[in-house]
């Protein structure tokens, strides 16, 4: 770490569990770090104990999975943990909401190297990776360390509000990379170290490091600094020592600084190869950059890579111009090495930045023997390791520190350092003994071998992870994650089979069946009856299990059962009943399936009884994507409680969700935050039953159809937040929203709510083609459609609000309701607070009430290009026409037709209108007195 630390005080070996702070005692940085690096270890600690070296948990199966993309490596969304530390792919392309974490996650892998359609898809953290070969059979691993980040390479780090970066951050970074050419023999289960070419270039640093002062000859007298031994300096410092270069003793380098580096800041330009324009040349006399001193230029392409920066000395003799932040350099850097663009500014996203280096002069070892002068016109800023761990070198103030190898013969590595503490109170500097580098550190795992240009094979640990390895009939289980496991030959060879697997688990009373990644033919249909307690988990859709059959997975008179992480396609001889048919069964989970029926089947049929059946995360292809299977052979309707359909991928042919007629809802079903696309007929028909105080849910879908959007009949429907959009038009006269029979009875459909809806450029936006006991539509957004809402001839209705929707560019009739009374006591009808542009000579609006009342009030329409018909026509009993904002070129603007044909039926009163009459009843102006109340400019 290189931040403006005083001291870093933890230590491992102390076993310290947490920091306690005192009352009236300061608290300083060192305090603070030791508890956030004890934290942090705590947390490493923990996952490796728990989970082990390199797995992906479950939860994000797709982590790290690669795949081929052109000449190029996708690599899957997901977090992978190595060694304990977390590496999280957060994604590529369009954000998505993850409700359990409360974040963003992308919706697309990343890639190897950024595409050139995306470039910001390509690796985070590894800039400008080499080439992908083309041939060949290669290891593909994750790297993974933590680096610190300050505000030079994350701006915000700086408060505004009083211009100062009081904290740096700790960082992990991972990278996807290719050992190339490991040979045929390496598989997934041979160690790294045994993988041809993994060493020695990836073996820990073998880099060692003991410091002292100069010893002291003679008693020195306590009370006094010692004059000829001890640490020297005036101040308080925290020296770091960093291998530049690396290699054995004899040919590494080093470099130091008294400050822990962190005299730092920002190149801003590179107006000439010797010239650099930097943010701040230091906080004062001391803390800054001045003539003679080494810096190291760096970006993080540099870092990113391991390589290290750039170090030049500063001119001396106006090498520092304080007033134009210049610094003048004695040798030029290479061209191109950090790019700029045409006012020679740097690139902001390399964060191109610069940092002081405190060895200077001739560099003396522990006797005052010269090992280097760094003043020579040759001199390159770096010191090398001297090739005896015998020759200590003098840093300054009587700090001495030497190099040694552990094991012997291995190498150093560039990025090596270590930190000490220097106190000028009682003369002494914290001792190393043969220490290890602090940083860095990287951790690696094997993700899989490829062999150019279409072989893959997945390495990747899941956890809980699927063990046992299924032999002597699936008895032997290493881990109780696992009951069974069963891989793809076992699987050819029935021993075991996945149905074996299941029958074994069935008998126990409970368990779990783990699939292997790979190719699993079904010869027969897969069974599950009389199951409890029963999961099958597989390890993605690289589990693949594939069958001919009618129904190639019947569930049924089951309870408690889970299917998660694989892939069940049907292909279908003929006509397809169901890829998975669930019939009576209590508590389902079906989760991060990928369903697929190539022929004209059913993804999921449901039948008969089923309660507490959660589907969600999954991607189903297919002629119906969820369906329900009508009356069982006892004449039985299928019947449906707390039904969960939440954040599938739909890609239908007729349609994705067909809840039939014979659909009976208990409690309330929820369908939410599905993508639709394609389906011929309609995305969702949702028709049935409901009992009382039940319903269906249908929330925040999205929805791409070539059909209708939805049909919804029955009791209780809530229709909220739905993006409802063709994907083309066909000529057929489709419909967002339909409110259609079914089994509501003559009484009407009850308690209907269509609420924040976003419907584009369907023929029609929604359409009432069903009797209504009481109906809310609230808040929708109907664009680009012919009709926008409206009613079939002759539906019959008690109450209809229709508050706050906004009719945009509707190029016939934004409204147009037709109603017969339900009842004696008539239909009331409330139209309030909408906003409606029409482009048409039609009446943009029509409301016609043949027995009850109107209340149309406080909207605002626009019509452009009606002539002869009125804007708004409204027939009722009673008519209140109040406050609304017209502006149109028709003749009439409100024309009313009290249906008893007497004008004290009518309410007119605060209109602004437009037009030859502004507001008038059949065949004539509105008399007075409410005329002169309803005219525009007045």
């Amino acid at each position: 770490m290189s931040g403006d630390f005083s001291r870093i005080t933890f230590d491992p070996w102390d076993d310290d569990l947490g920091v306690l702070l005192q009352q009236g005692r300061p608290l300083s940085d060192a305090e603070w770090n030791a508890l956030a690096l004890q934290l942090r270890r705590r947390m490493q600690v923990d996952t490796l104990d728990t989970i082990g070296p390199a797995v992906v948990p479950l939860q994000t199966p797709d982590a790290f999975k690669l795949g081929f993309s052109g000449g190029n490596l996708s690599i899957g969304v997901g977090r992978m943990y190595v060694d304990g530390l977390l590496a999280q792919n957060h994604g590529s392309g369009t954000r998505t909401w993850d409700p359990q974490l409360e974040e963003e996650v992308g919706t697309q892998p990343v890639f190897y190297a950024p595409p050139a359609s995306d470039p910001d898809a390509g690796q985070p953290y590894y800039p400008n990776p080499p080439a992908l070969p083309t041939s060949g059979r290669h290891l593909v691993y994750l790297d993974v360390w933590t680096r610190e980040v300050s505000h030079l390479v994350r701006p915000d780090l700086i408060e505004k509000a009083v211009g100062v970066d009081s904290t740096t951050r700790l960082q992990t970074v991972w990278q996807v990379k290719l050992l190339p050419n490991v040979g045929s023999t390496a598989n997934c289960a041979t160690p790294l170290d045994s993988i041809p070419g993994w060493l020695p270039e990836h073996a820990p640093s073998a880099a060692r490091l003991t410091t002292t002062t100069a010893p002291v000859p003679g008693e020195p007298d306590p009370c006094l600094i010692p004059p000829g031994g001890g640490y020297k300096g005036l101040e308080n410092q925290l020296y770091r020592i960093e291998i530049h270069k690396g290699g054995g003793l004899g040919t590494a380098t080093f470099k130091w600084s008294r400050d822990n580096a962190s005299v730092e800041t920002r190149v801003t330009h590179i107006p000439a190869l010797n010239q650099l324009v930097v943010e701040s040349i230091g906080k004062d006399s001391v803390l800054r950059f001045s003539d003679g001193d080494w810096i190291e230029i760096t970006d993080d392409w540099r870092e990113l890579h391991n390589e290290p920066g750039e170090l030049r000395r500063i001119r001396i003799g106006n090498g520092v111009d304080d007033a134009t932040r210049t610094i003048v350099l004695e040798q030029p850097l290479p061209a191109g090495l950090f790019p700029t663009d045409a006012q020679n500014r740097t690139q902001p996203a390399r964060h191109t930045r610069i940092k002081r280096w405190d060895q200077r002069g001739k560099v003396l070892d522990q006797n005052g023997a010269l090992l280097q002068d760094l003043d020579l016109a040759t001199a390159t800023g770096e010191i090398t390791v001297p090739a005896s761990g015998a020759v200590s070198v003098l840093l300054e103030h009587n700090v001495i520190a030497s190099f040694s190898l552990d094991p012997a013969g291995g190498a150093m590595k560039s990025g090596d350092a270590w930190v000490f503490a220097a106190r000028s109170t009682d003369a002494t500097i914290e001792e190393l003994d043969a220490a290890p580098p602090l940083a860095i550190h990287h951790h690696y795992a094997k993700l899989g071998f490829v062999t150019f240009p279409t072989g893959l094979t997945d390495c990747r640990i899941f956890w809980p992870p699927p063990a046992g390895n299924g032999g002597g009939g699936g008895d032997k289980v290493d881990h109780c994650a696992c009951t069974v496991c069963v891989t793809p030959a076992q699987h050819e060879a029935n021993n075991p089979s996945i149905q074996d697997a299941i029958d074994k688990v069935i008998a126990a009373g409970g368990g779990t069946v783990c699939l292997q990644v790979g190719h699993y033919e079904l010869r027969e249909p897969l069974k599950i009856v009389g199951a409890s307690s029963l999961r099958i988990v597989g390890k993605g859709w690289n589990t693949e299990l594939v069958s001919d059959t009618q129904v190639f997975w019947p569930i049924e008179k089951c309870h408690d059962i889970g299917l998660a992480h694989f892939t069940a396609l049907s292909r279908g001889g003929g006509d397809i009943a169901g890829v998975m048919l669930l019939r009576e069964v209590e508590s389902a989970q079906l989760e991060h399936l990928r369903i697929g029926a190539e022929k004209t089947g059913t993804g999921i049929l449901l039948e008969g009884a089923l309660s507490d059946l959660s589907i969600r995360d999954n991607q189903i292809k297919a002629f119906v994507g969820i369906g329900s299977g009508g009356v069982n052979a006892a004449g039985v309707a299928t019947g449906l409680m707390d039904l969960r359909i939440e954040d599938n991928l739909f890609n239908c042919e007729e349609c994705a969700i067909s809840l039939a007629d014979v659909t009976v809802h208990h409690a309330v079903s929820r369908i939410a935050n599905n993508a639709v696309r394609g389906c011929r007929k309609a995305g969702f028909i949702l028709t049935g039953a409901s009992t009382d105080g039940s319903g269906v849910d249908i929330a925040g879908n999205s929805l791409q159809v070539m059909g209708d959007g939805m049909h919804v009949g029955m009791d209780g429907p809530r229709v909220a937040d739905n993006n409802v959009a063709v994907i083309k038009q066909t000529g057929d006269e489709n419909v967002g929203i339909r409110l259609v029979p079914g089994l509501t009875g003559d009484n009407g459909m009850n308690g209907c709510q269509l609420v924040g809806n976003r419907i584009a450029d369907f023929f029609g936006g929604i359409e009432l083609d069903v009797p209504l006991a009481n109906a809310m539509i609230r808040r929708n957004e109907i664009s680009g459609s012919e009709l926008g809402l409206y009613t079939r001839d002759g539906v019959r209705i008690r109450e209809l609000s229709i508050l706050g929707n906004q009719f945009l560019r509707i190029t016939g009739e934004a409204m147009r309701v037709q109603s017969f009374p339900m009842d004696d006591i008539g239909a009331r009808l409330a139209v309030n607070a909408n906003q409606i542009e029409v482009q048409s000579p039609r009446t943009g609006v029509q409301l016609v009430c043949r027995d009850g009342d109107v209340v149309f009030s406080d909207n605002q329409c626009l019509q452009a290009g009606a002539k002869d018909d009125p804007c708004i026509f409204v027939m009722a009993d009673t008519i209140v026409a109040a406050s609304n904002r017209l502006t149109a070129q028709n003749k009439a603007s409100i024309l009313l037709q009290p249906r008893m044909g007497r004008v004290p039926c009518c309410t007119v009163v605060g209109n602004i209108t437009s037009g030859e009459i502004h507001v008038g009843t059949v065949g004539t102006a509105l008399p007075l007195p409410w005329h002169p109340l309803n005219l525009m400019n007045v």
